[in-house]
């Protein structure tokens, strides 16, 4: 018999190139300038959105890494909003420490709809009220949106 297995669609990934500043106590979209491959067009460079092409589940992730040259992080969120509004946070809460640098994640599996739209936003706090830097980094791939959509 033959056995007939589904692929992965809408493949995309895509990262910062280009330094963004986030401001202290603000949501900022964060946009991934550059393409490491989109497969069916689903991502946009110039707004940061994922669009899914049709409807069915996807698979979304991105890593986000901060650097605060004081030393003042105390709080750090990165969200996922699909249409405008958030839907998914991760949140990390410094009780007493401070950090220079900070690493966030988050993935899931998604059910959109044909045209519904993903982008990932970022809030930072500080205890000297001052912005920080999402990095490009020449070769190195740490600040990243990514995904799919799940065979069927």
């Amino acid at each position: 018999s033959l056995i007939k297995g589904s692929t992965a669609t809408a493949e995309f990934s895509a990262y910062v190139s280009s330094d963004i500043t986030v401001n202290d106590t603000t949501d900022t979209l964060l946009t991934f300038q550059t393409e490491l491959f989109d497969t069916d067009g689903v991502y946009n460079t110039s707004n940061g959105r994922f669009t899914a092409p049709s409807d069915g589940k996807y698979f979304l992730g991105t890593n986000v890494w901060t650097y605060d040259a004081s030393s003042k992080i105390t709080s750090q969120n990165i969200s996922f909003y699909i249409n405008g509004a958030e839907k998914l946070r991760q949140q990390f809460i410094s009780d007493n420490l401070l950090f220079q640098k900070f690493d966030s994640q988050i993935s899931t599996i998604l059910n959109l709809s044909q045209n519904d739209y993903v982008q990932v936003y970022m809030y930072v706090n500080t205890t000297d009220n001052t912005s920080l830097a999402v990095e490009s980094s020449s070769g190195v791939y740490q600040n990243t949106f990514y995904g799919f959509r799940l065979p069927t």
